[in-house]
């Protein structure tokens, strides 16, 4: 089975029955951000791999102007519904720099985007990330934890659907993110090639692209680092 589509609207709508309660995952991420993030009042903020908006809606909630970016439009679309007030971008992490420049106070990357890309793509990405901060700008990225084997598991059994994530190891190069998904339209499958980066692999990647790491930290389930713009 080939990689899932995330430009199908359907794909994008089936990823997110992931969230049975988006609210309580806002919730966590602004937990993180708190953490992670310095407080800069009327401060702008990148989500520059937003998906469906979770990151972005946390971001916006605890204060940041917030802008999306994100390589599905399908995706896209959906964020929109939910932040129907901010600017979004059609544009891959890797290619930020043809629409924004050194405009924002922080930058953000939460979830599998990075792990998405192709070998070797990671510090083009976060060049392209360092490129749309001011100096002395903020990083966060949270990615999962890859330093422990992922276990597979449930992620929701309600009436609406339910959700089993499954994690195919291929060696050490890289993992088949494997989605169960069952509800009123019948069953299917959508899978993702995910490419393992360490912790110490993403935080050598964050400072040769210009970085200062002030923190990395490993919770719930994810590795989050932080950094500044030099």
């Amino acid at each position: 089975m080939s990689d899932a589509n995330l430009n199908d609207p359907q794909i994008a709508a089936d990823y997110d029955l992931i969230y049975a309660d988006w609210d309580a995952q806002v919730d966590r991420l602004v937990q993180i951000m708190n953490g992670h993030l310095p407080v800069v009042p009327d401060g702008t903020l990148l989500d520059c791999t937003c998906g469906s908006g979770l990151s972005l809606d946390a971001a916006h909630t605890i204060g940041w102007a917030v802008t999306g970016a994100d390589s599905s439009p399908a995706m896209l679309q959906r964020a929109r519904r939910r932040l129907p007030d901010v600017e979004y971008k059609t544009i891959d992490v890797r290619s930020l720099g043809q629409v924004f420049d050194a405009r924002f106070d922080a930058v953000i990357s939460v979830g599998n985007a990075l792990p998405m890309l192709s070998r070797g793509q990671l510090p083009m990405a976060l060049q392209a990330m360092r490129g749309c901060l001011k100096g002395g700008g903020a990083l966060m990225v949270a990615i999962r934890d890859f330093s422990e084997r992922i276990k597979s598991g449930v992620w929701r059994d309600d009436p609406v659907a339910r959700v089993q994530a499954r994690f195919v190891y291929q060696g050490g190069e890289s993992i088949v993110y494997a989605l169960d998904i069952s509800d009123s339209s019948g069953e299917r499958t959508h899978e993702l090639t995910l490419h393992p980066i360490s912790p110490l692999a993403l935080e050598a990647a964050v400072l040769a692209a210009g970085f200062r790491v002030t923190r990395t930290s490993r919770t719930g389930g994810r590795v989050v680092i932080a950094a500044t713009a030099i």
